[in-house]
């Protein structure tokens, strides 16, 4: 059962990164589709790893490791997916609920698990889930305004500077995603000499 967990986990985490990266980050999709796939694909996993824990209360050691892959899942979401604190910490809140009534059924089950009385073990799941959303949102907060401030460098006028596509003449050119087309041109960018004239770079 320990071995099926953990391939259970690594298949979740599995799945959420080829979703992200291969599917929803198409630009077909609206931001409502991105953010409704969010939720659905995160309580999907989460509900999947609570059903396994479930089925393996006869081993405290594969419940606990069930909620270190929930946890895991929670922490991957803040690295893939771009996301405000705040949105974070619902989510991650809500990927804690399969888990939560898994542990609240095995509790009614058996009066002592893992060494504590019911409560005590329901209070201490309770707790360290609360703290593990709440540093998946302060991390998202931190990754989020950092990619903000990287995306405000790259914009020029209705262009989005990709990468560098070589140095011509007194400028280097740049590939550039314009906001309304689905085209890619290349649009070369004059960045000022350091011994030359002041001011910033321009379109060319």
């Amino acid at each position: 059962k320990w071995v099926a967990i953990n391939y259970i986990g690594v298949g979740g985490l599995t799945a959420l990164v080829l979703v992200w990266r291969l599917v929803l980050l198409r630009p077909k999709l609206s931001l409502e589709a991105l953010l409704a796939w969010d939720i659905v694909l995160m309580e999907l996993i989460a509900l999947v790893l609570g059903t396994t824990a479930l089925l393996a209360t006869d081993r405290p050691a594969n419940v606990a490791s069930v909620y270190i892959w929930t946890t895991l899942l929670v922490f991957a979401r803040v690295c893939i997916v771009p996301s405000s604190g705040r949105r974070s910490l619902f989510v991650s809140m809500g990927a804690f609920i399969p888990m939560l009534l898994a542990m609240a059924v095995i509790a009614i089950q058996h009066p002592i698990y893992m060494g504590a009385p019911a409560g005590a073990f329901i209070i201490g799941f309770c707790s360290y889930s609360v703290m593990a959303a709440l540093l998946a949102g302060l991390g998202s907060q931190i990754i989020y305004g950092l990619r903000m401030r990287i995306q405000a460098a790259k914009q020029l006028g209705p262009y989005t500077l990709r990468e560098r596509s070589g140095d011509r003449g007194m400028g280097t050119v740049y590939r550039a995603q314009h906001a309304k087309r689905r085209r890619r041109p290349a649009r070369g960018l004059l960045v000022a000499e350091a011994a030359g004239c002041g001011g910033g770079g321009r379109g060319a």
